[in-house]
């Protein structure tokens, strides 16, 4: 089952999990395109009462236009900062279908990042 809040502000009082989709767009939760602007909406989002927030993510610029931000960015600025974070639980990629080497370029630092947040 899917729940849609719109406003964000419901989702404050019920999520214990919460796959957000930082695709890019109008929408204040996705205003996205580069690091510095999806690392502003996760601190957003974090601040909410939920356990774990997972990273979702387009897996090509055909998926979200200008939400897109390269394997390799995603890499060396948006994971080391996320990694902080007690809430985060983990990357979703949207959508399979254009996923041609998203997640085999991050893949292994993924898997790295979740084993050192088990580890510690």
């Amino acid at each position: 089952m899917s729940l849609v809040f719109f406003p964000p502000i419901p989702c404050r009082e019920v999520a214990k999990y919460l796959w957000n989709n930082f695709l890019g767009g109008q929408l204040n939760s996705r205003p996205l395109g580069n690091a510095a602007n999806l690392l502003s909406s996760w601190n957003t989002w974090t601040s909410i009462p939920a356990d774990k927030i997972f990273l979702g993510l387009p897996a090509s610029p055909a998926t979200a236009g200008s939400g897109y931000i390269p394997p390799n960015l995603l890499i060396s600025d948006v994971l080391p900062y996320i990694k902080r974070s007690p809430k985060y639980g983990g990357v979703m990629l949207w959508s399979r279908y254009y996923d041609k080497d998203y997640s085999s370029a991050i893949k292994s630092d993924v898997i790295a990042l979740n084993q050192a947040l088990t580890a510690s």
